[in-house]
């Protein structure tokens, strides 16, 4: 993992990484009771079917989705095609996700379109250019770039376990501020104009509303409105 890393960092990239295997799917149902309707269960279709990782509303933002085995089989690679049509499923889920299967002579960079294969590329370890290959195969990930930023403009740290949720746009996240250890809410999204004013209307919005009802609604944080450079 300590070369994957540089190879991010090289990148330009902001990442985090994590276990995926915290997030199964198709094991167990996310729900308990089966409804007693066709209806109802067309609409449970993908918490039953894919378990747990149908409701992972933050996997559009995964870079690279990273799977070591001692030695590299059909059987495995059918796995990592599993495993990157589930993340490709469902409501919050992107159109393309890009996966690397690796062991110690070859690895193979295998990108999902719609849930199914749409390319696959097979190097060794010693190939020239792999090591370029892989950089350029990692994701842009403009959320954590977005929180990165925010987090150095405000003071604010960020932990582990912190996302509270997300609506018709923008992405919510529990925050501290480190000069005073201050529990706040940062909204983020994306740079595209109708998401930016639409954030600005409801900044000022909360703002005139804190203003006369301050028992009642949340406040902002002066100056707590910010929009950084592509």
């Amino acid at each position: 993992m300590p070369y994957l890393q540089d190879i991010v960092s090289e990148s330009g990239n902001q990442c985090f990484i994590y276990n995926s295997e915290e997030y199964k799917y198709g094991l167990k149902p996310a729900s308990k009771h089966l409804p007693l309707t066709k209806s109802l269960m067309c609409l449970l279709h993908d918490q039953n079917y894919y378990g747990i990782l149908a409701a992972w509303k933050l996997r559009s933002f995964i870079g690279l989705t990273c799977e070591a085995k001692q030695n590299i089989s059909n059987s495995s690679f059918g796995e990592v095609i599993d495993y990157g049509a589930h993340i490709c499923h469902g409501r919050h889920a992107p159109i393309m996700t890009h996966l690397l299967m690796f062991d110690k002579q070859e690895h193979w960079l295998v990108e999902i379109m719609k849930g199914a294969v749409s390319q696959v590329v097979r190097c060794k370890w010693t190939d020239g250019g792999s090591r370029t290959r892989l950089k350029e195969s990692i994701l842009q990930n403009w959320l954590v770039e977005v929180i990165d930023q925010s987090c150095k403009k405000f003071g604010l740290t960020i932990e582990c376990d912190s996302f509270l949720g997300s609506g018709a746009f923008g992405y919510v996240f529990k925050a501290k501020r480190v000069s005073d250890g201050k529990k706040l809410a940062l909204k983020v999204t994306g740079w595209e104009d109708q998401y930016i004013l639409r954030l600005e209307l409801e900044y000022r919005r909360m703002h005139e509303a804190h203003l006369v009802c301050p028992g009642e609604v949340m406040g902002v944080e002066e100056d707590g409105f910010a929009v950084f450079e592509n």
